[in-house]
């Protein structure tokens, strides 16, 4: 690849609960980072710095002050979200910052039901799993979005479309699949036409993603009901062949192997 220069840029961390990656200052979402999780600056403008998304490569702008200093994470929050305590009580008071689902933080001590975060505060145990220890399935995962707004571009729990739910509960799974519904169709490996549809597998149109649920159901965050729900896959096909030209695609689940963007395999800008 030729280009008149490279930037390595310099590695901060998002230190608020979700922070937007726009297309351009003040522009709309393409994406968003969560907690803890590592954005590469590659040029500041005023309050505006232009970078890339470890998670899964994602370019854009992110307003600076919502970036800091990285630290090295040892537990991901595996609840849909979770409260900061002062102290490790549940009648205490909660700090105004709060965990996303996703996030990622440094435990100094763990305990049965508190585990005490680097710098101060307490979360849940049962909120947190450790980073060498995710859970295998997806599938229960999705089921937590449950009820959450649409959001396009979002992968929070305040908003999310239906790429974002798909990326984000493979993520916690092990995976660092693309952001896009259209990127992940390619990254996927695809079913043959009549294999059997099996509960956890994906089904994809070529502008829409969503997951199998028991007994024919999917779960996708949507444009329609504006949230993620759970509803017949039929009634789905069906509203998406009258409602627009989107095509079907077809069913796939992931790689065999999970794989993840580190800062090695992500390439200059």
């Amino acid at each position: 690849m030729s280009a008149d220069r490279f930037v390595k840029g310099e590695w901060h961390q998002c230190r608020v609960p979700v922070a937007d990656i726009c297309v351009q200052p003040e522009g709309s979402i393409d994406c968003q980072i969560l907690f803890g999780e590592r954005f590469r600056v590659l040029e500041s403008q005023q309050d505006w710095s232009f970078g890339q998304s470890e998670r899964d490569g994602y370019c854009g702008y992110i307003e600076a002050d919502l970036l800091g200093p990285c630290q090295s994470s040892t537990h991901r929050v595996i609840s849909l979200s979770s409260h900061i305590y002062r102290q490790p009580d549940i009648k205490t008071r909660p700090a105004p910052l709060w965990y996303p689902f996703g996030a990622r933080i440094a435990i100094d001590n763990e305990g049965d039901n508190f585990c005490q975060i680097v710098g101060g505060g307490f979360v849940p145990s049962m909120h947190l799993c450790h980073e060498e220890s995710r859970p295998q399935d997806h599938l229960p995962l999705a089921r937590l979005f449950l009820g959450v707004p649409y959001l396009w571009g979002g992968n929070g729990p305040l908003g999310i479309d239906c790429s974002g739910l798909v990326q984000m509960v493979l993520m916690m799974t092990g995976f660092s699949c693309p952001r896009d519904a259209d990127l992940q169709w390619q990254w996927m490996t695809k079913k043959p036409s009549g294999e059997d549809v099996r509960t956890g597998d994906f089904v994809f149109w070529n502008d829409h993603v969503g997951i199998i649920d028991e007994k024919g159901g999917l779960i996708h965050a949507n444009a329609h009901h504006m949230q993620v729900v759970r509803e017949p896959l039929d009634e789905v096909c069906e509203r998406i062949s009258t409602q627009n030209e989107s095509e079907f695609l077809g069913f796939a689940h992931p790689p065999k192997r999970p794989c993840h963007y580190t800062e090695a395999t992500l390439p200059d800008v």
